[in-house]
C-alpha cells in the first residue's frame, strides 16, 4: 500500500505509465492535521494515500482515470507543493479534481492539470476516495503536458462536449481544471480569495479551426483587418466571481497560423509575448468576434508558458464571458534569455540576462516560501538593451526560497519570468563565496558559517602548478589575478575542519 503520510510518499516517475492497478487506499486513514483534496466537499479526507514526483516540465497532467479499472472507482486527487514533507503546515494545494474522468466507469475517477511547476522540484499528490466507502486498487500517472491533452474538437458554441467541474467547497483557493468530455484541458481557473464564486461552468467553447497545417483548416479570422486566434472561449460562473485568475490553452500550430496571417498581410510576426486577451461582456456565446456584441476590455497577460506543442496565457479577469486572443497593439518589450538562482552561504543570488529591453523598463524581483504566493523584495532599473543582472537577497529564509521577475514597462504592462529557487541551509553551515567569477583583476573570497582554525587558500592552474598560497584572515581574502593568463584555475580552501574547491575563470 502507498504511504499513509506525505513524508513517506511513494515516488512516481513522470511519463512512465501505469498498469495492473498496483496501488490501494484500503486500510488507509486521514490524519488530523493532514491536508486534503479540498475542491469538492468540506470534509477532512477519508482514506488518503500519498505519492511524490520530481517535475520534468512546468506543466503536468495527473490521472487515476486509467483502464482497465481497479476496485476504486470514485477518487479525489490533489497536487501540493511543500517545503518540508514532514510538516503539513508547509503544504500548499496547487490543483484538485473530483469526477473529471472519462475512461473508467461513469467518469468518477480524477484527472487534473497544473502549470507553474519548477523543474527539478518535488511535488506531492494525495489520492482519496470520494466517500468513506470508496476504497480499492487503482493506477495513477503523472505526465508532462503535451498538445494531445488539449481539447481539439472543432465546435461552435457547443455545450454537449464539455464537463461541468465538481466543485462545491467555498474555501478552496487552488486551480480548477475545465475539461471537455474526453478529459482534455480547455482552461484553468482559480479564485485566490475562495468564498462565493468557485463554481465554474464551462458552458461554451468555440474552436473554429483546429490546425493551420491540415487540409481542413480554413483561413484565420479577422476583425477590422486584425487577425485573431482561431480558438475562443465562453466561460460562465453562476456565483458572479470577480478578480479570478484564468489560464487559456491553445495549440502552437494555431499561434503559428495567426503569425502567418499577420505577416502575409504585411504585419509583424506574432509570438507568445505579443498576445493579449479581449474580454467581451454578454450572456450569449459569440462564435466569432463582433465588436458590437458587448463591452470589450483588454486583459494583459500576467504570465504565459509553453509545453510540448501547446501554449497558454494567464490573465486576471473581473468576470466571465467571451474571451478572444489576438496580438496587442503594444507588445511587451522585455524578454528574458535566462534566469537562475544560487545559494551562497546565508545569502541567495538571482542572475538573469535579458534578450530585449528598452529605457524606462524595470524589473521587480519577487520571493516566495511556498512557490505560489510572492512578495516584492527589490526593484532594478533596466539598462536599456540586452544585459546581464544580479541581485543579492541578503535575508532569505532558511530552506527553499522561490524567485521570479515581474518585468515592468512604463505603460504599466508587465509579464512574469519562470520561477527559480535556491535553498539556504542552516546559517551556521560552512560555505565560501568567490567573486567576481569570471574575474579580470582581483578575486575576492569570503567564508561563511563554522570555519576551523588555520584557514588557507591556494590557487593552481590546470596542470596542478601552485600559483599562490595565502592565509585567510577575518573570513576573507583577496587574490591578485592580474597578469595571469586567461583560462581555468582551481581555488582550494582548507582549515582544521573544512575543505572545498571552486573553479575560477580568468578573463
Amino acid at each position: 500500500m502507498p504511504s499513509n503520510n506525505a513524508a513517506g510518499a511513494t515516488p512516481l516517475t513522470t511519463n512512465a505509465g501505469c498498469t495492473g492497478n498496483p496501488y490501494t487506499n484500503v486500510g488507509s486513514s486521514h490524519g488530523a492535521t493532514e491536508p486534503y483534496a479540498s475542491c469538492n466537499d468540506a470534509s477532512t479526507g477519508e482514506h488518503t494515500v500519498w505519492f511524490k514526483f520530481v517535475a520534468t516540465s512546468s506543466a503536468v497532467r495527473v490521472s487515476t482515470d486509467i483502464s482497465p479499472a481497479g476496485t476504486l472507482t470514485d477518487s479525489k486527487v490533489a497536487i501540493f507543493s511543500a517545503t518540508d514533507a514532514a510538516d503539513y503546515n508547509t503544504f500548499s494545494i496547487i490543483s484538485c479534481d473530483e469526477d473529471g474522468g472519462s475512461v473508467v466507469g461513469s467518469g468518477y475517477m480524477s484527472v487534473l492539470y497544473a502549470t507553474g511547476l519548477t523543474i527539478g522540484n518535488t511535488y506531492y499528490i494525495q489520492v482519496d476516495g470520494y466517500s468513506a466507502s470508496d476504497m480499492g486498487t487503482f493506477c495513477i500517472t503523472v505526465d508532462d503536458l503535451t498538445s494531445s491533452m488539449i481539447s481539439s474538437t472543432a465546435t461552435t458554441c457547443a455545450t454537449d462536449n464539455l464537463q461541468i467541474p465538481e466543485l462545491n467547497n467555498v474555501d478552496y483557493t487552488g486551480w480548477v481544471p475545465l475539461m471537455d468530455e474526453s478529459s482534455r484541458l480547455v482552461a484553468l481557473v482559480r479564485n485566490p480569495a475562495g468564498g462565493a464564486g468557485v463554481n465554474y461552468n464551462l458552458d461554451f467553447l468555440t474552436f473554429t479551426e483546429i490546425s493551420a497545417v491540415t487540409v481542413t483548416t480554413g483561413p484565420v479570422r479577422t476583425s477590422n483587418g486584425q487577425p485573431y486566434l482561431n480558438r475562443n472561449f465562453k466561460i460562465n460562473n453562476s456565483d458572479g466571481a470577480t478578480n479570478v485568475q484564468m489560464q487559456l490553452f491553445f495549440l502552437n500550430s494555431e499561434l503559428t497560423a495567426l503569425s502567418n496571417a499577420s505577416t502575409g498581410a504585411g504585419g509583424p510576426a506574432i509570438g507568445l509575448g505579443d498576445l493579449i486577451v479581449t474580454r467581451q461582456t454578454g450572456t450569449a456565446c459569440q462564435a466569432n468576434f463582433n465588436p458590437a456584441a458587448g463591452t470589450n476590455t483588454v486583459l494583459q497577460p500576467t504570465a504565459y508558458g509553453s509545453s510540448s506543442g501547446l501554449s497558454w496565457l494567464e490573465v486576471t479577469t473581473p468576470g466571465f464571458s467571451n474571451f478572444f486572443i489576438a496580438a496587442g497593439p503594444n507588445p511587451l518589450t522585455i524578454t528574458l534569455e535566462k534566469i537562475s538562482a544560487v545559494n551562497v552561504g546565508s545569502r541567495n543570488r538571482v542572475d538573469w540576462t535579458s534578450a530585449t529591453e528598452h529605457t524606462g523598463d524595470f524589473y521587480e524581483l519577487e520571493r516566495s516560501l511556498d512557490g505560489r504566493n510572492f512578495t516584492k523584495i527589490g526593484t532594478i532599473d533596466a539598462k536599456g538593451s540586452a544585459s546581464a543582472y544580479s541581485y543579492w537577497d541578503n535575508s532569505p529564509a532558511i530552506g527553499r526560497n522561490y524567485y521570479r521577475l515581474k518585468m515592468m514597462e512604463p505603460s504599466g504592462s508587465f509579464s512574469y519570468s519562470e520561477v527559480v529557487s535556491a535553498t539556504v541551509s542552516d546559517a551556521s553551515a560552512f560555505s565560501i563565496e568567490t567573486f567576481p567569477n569570471p574575474v579580470t583583476d582581483a578575486l575576492n573570497v569570503k567564508v561563511y558559517g563554522n570555519a576551523g582554525a588555520n584557514a588557507t587558500i591556494s590557487l593552481t592552474d590546470v596542470t596542478g602548478k601552485v600559483i599562490s598560497i595565502m592565509s585567510v584572515k577575518d573570513n576573507a581574502a583577496t587574490i591578485n589575478m592580474n597578469g595571469l593568463a586567461a583560462g581555468v584555475y582551481l581555488l582550494k580552501y582548507s582549515d582544521s575542519v573544512n575543505s572545498t574547491s571552486v573553479k575560477i575563470n580568468k578573463q
